[in-house]
């Protein structure tokens, strides 16, 4: 690519980045968590505790809006161990949907590491002892005020014996809990284990876990809060039923007598308990006081500002738009990078603009051969200040119908049209057509080698 083409590149990213912080300094984040409060307000939960002898009944509906979205755990503690069962129910467009998932923590396996891969692995390693847990202490539950109008939950439920103590927390809006940010979608477990009994001298414990779905889970290497940038250094496993997502993740390090040392996982396997469901062990090393900090919870299902309201997704619209006039063709180069950081998941990202993606594409009314800067930033500052509603309100300039005709002849993948925009926009015309050119010989020549081989196939 040519200097000239570079500069303009540059110049391209630095008027989106102005004016994306010329939009992003009216956020407010008041409570500090990191969460723009907009977004908080839209996501805040009204929850309601029924506490019974051996069970918590929680029900968390959304606080605003019209849509039906509630969230139901049930929290056990009894001679099967402490389970968390997750069910979510949601109305869209008239049809309803349900997701049904549960984690159940059942005993703690003591055991001699015979591989020495500091994973529990009950075929090969030196089982010592199965310390179940099945007896508890009564629940102790207390609220606190995250601000006028939210509470954060927070339930102890201790074994008998005080070895195995689980924390759990839920919040009604986002929140920080030692250091963790939870979302209203999620409980957060923090386990603790002290005074574990050791009969061996060399040993170390895994926890037990069975896995409830009418879905097998799968592992997760990225979770969703690690790229919505809510967490790092996080697994987790994921079940996904009728479009919803359940989640149970983990941090890859527990804190061991004061030490941050790694966790290790098992693969996930078919359950002793259950047949058709799964089970993982957590794998801790040898220590007289651990703790670690699992979450449970649906992934998803929160709510954004309008797409357009965010001026990341408005200035990549805007390129998209420009530069999809300018010129498009096959991919020269295949980046993975992403085309901006942003709340949003690649899944929701591809949910959100394939519409609009698909529009620009054969909607040569909204396309436009000129890139005019002074205007373009003019029309951003009118939609920012609210003078425009609407961002069909932005013209371009229209191309004609051959442009298209020509376009369309050829397969596209989405990355592959995005990451030539990117590489195409500041291409001269007379680059442009060498190209399109030499696309269009290369499918005829292609054409007619396919005729060729089936005609020498079949004569």
């Amino acid at each position: 690519m040519s200097k000239r083409s570079s500069l303009f590149i540059m110049i391209l990213i630095g008027i989106s980045l102005m004016s994306l912080n010329f939009n992003y300094a009216t956020a407010s984040d008041d409570d500090g968590d990191g969460i723009d409060d907009d977004l908080e307000d839209l996501n805040k939960r009204n929850i309601t505790i029924e506490i019974e002898a051996d069970q918590i009944q929680i029900e968390s509906s959304l606080r605003s809006g019209n849509q039906i979205d509630e969230i139901q755990l049930k929290i056990t503690n009894d001679s099967e161990g402490l389970g968390i069962e997750v069910s979510y129910d949601s109305e869209i467009n008239s049809t309803e949907f349900e997701l049904e998932f549960g984690i159940k923590f059942r005993k703690l396996v003591e055991f001699v590491d015979i591989n020495s891969n500091s994973i529990y692995d009950p075929l090969i390693d030196d089982t010592i002892q199965n310390f179940d847990l099945d007896d508890f202490q009564p629940v102790i539950y207390s609220q606190f005020n995250i601000n006028d109008d939210s509470k954060l939950h927070y339930f102890i439920i201790n074994s008998t014996d005080g070895v195995f103590t689980a924390h759990i927390y839920f919040a009604e809006e986002f929140h920080v809990v030692n250091g963790t940010l939870i979302s209203p979608i999620q409980t957060k477990i923090d386990i603790e284990i002290s005074s574990f009994p050791y009969i061996n001298a060399s040993s170390q414990i895994a926890l037990y876990t069975s896995l409830e779905s009418e879905i097998d889970y799968e592992e997760e290497d990225d979770t969703e809060d690690e790229i919505r940038e809510y967490a790092t250094n996080e697994k987790g496993i994921t079940t996904k039923i009728n479009n919803f997502i359940g989640i149970f993740t983990w941090n890859n390090n527990a804190t061991i007598d004061g030490t941050s040392i790694d966790v290790l996982t098992s693969d996930l396997d078919i359950d002793d308990y259950d047949e058709d469901e799964q089970k993982l062990y957590l794998t801790y090393s040898r220590g007289s006081h651990i703790y670690h900090d699992p979450k449970v919870g649906i992934a998803g299902i929160l709510r954004f500002k309008n797409i357009i309201d965010n001026p990341f997704f408005l200035i990549f619209l805007i390129a998209i738009i420009s530069s999809l006039s300018i010129s498009i063709g096959y991919a020269v180069y295949r980046y993975r990078d992403r085309l901006f950081s942003s709340q949003y998941t690649e899944l929701e990202l591809k949910k959100d603009t394939s519409g609009i993606l698909g529009k620009i594409k054969y909607d040569s009314e909204r396309l436009g051969a000129l890139f005019d800067n002074k205007r373009l930033l003019r029309q951003l500052e009118d939609f920012a200040s609210d003078k425009m509603s609407n961002i069909e309100d932005i013209k371009v300039t229209a191309l004609s119908e051959d442009f298209f005709k020509v376009i369309n002849t050829f397969d596209w993948e989405e990355d592959d049209l995005i990451d030539f925009t990117r590489e195409m926009i500041a291409l001269p015309p007379e680059e442009r057509d060498a190209v399109f050119k030499e696309m269009i010989n290369k499918s005829e020549q292609q054409k007619k080698n396919r005729v060729d081989d089936t005609k020498r196939l079949y004569t």
